[in-house]
């Protein structure tokens, strides 16, 4: 009977596993529940690679690859928190308008902050314009050319 009972609350504990139970290891783990946006703002959580220095920056990118335009992603993160692996709050700064330097970053497990969802609307709308442009492009090419082989050439 004991073991029938270990191996139910084993079972019910395992669905209710949360991000301070997740290993580091040398990559970074994303989480988002696009099921609780709230005040139009999703919360981000980010377990972190060990870190062996004392200080780091978190930044996010101001500009992306070939759109030749600065849009400074960091303005639509607010609320941004470092923790330890214990849930213990670490100092965190913020350096510029895309970057925010940590405190004791030998500890740092996870990251929590909140990101604007004009920021996702700024996205889809400038990778569908994106996409659109490569459309446009294939089309053209597809329409001028007579061997199919040809078009990648031309892209």
């Amino acid at each position: 009977m004991k073991l029938v009972i270990s191996a139910l609350t084993l079972i019910l504990l395992s669905f209710n596993i949360s991000s301070s139970q997740i290993l580091q290891n040398d990559t970074y783990q994303y989480f988002v529940d696009l099921n609780k946006a709230d005040n139009d703002q999703l919360e981000i959580e980010l377990i972190t690679p060990v870190i062996s220095t004392v200080t780091t920056e978190f930044k996010l990118p101001a500009m992306v690859p070939g759109t030749y335009k600065v849009y400074n992603f960091g303005r639509f993160i607010s609320g941004l928190k470092a923790f330890d692996n214990s849930g213990n709050e670490l100092k965190t700064e913020k350096k510029d308008i895309d970057s925010w330097e940590i405190s004791n970053a030998d500890k740092l497990y996870r990251l929590k902050y909140f990101v604007d969802d004009s920021l996702m609307i700024l996205l889809i709308t400038k990778f569908s314009n994106l996409q659109e442009q490569v459309l446009k492009k294939i089309r053209s090419s597809y329409l001028t050319t007579t061997d199919s082989s040809d078009i990648s050439r031309r892209i």
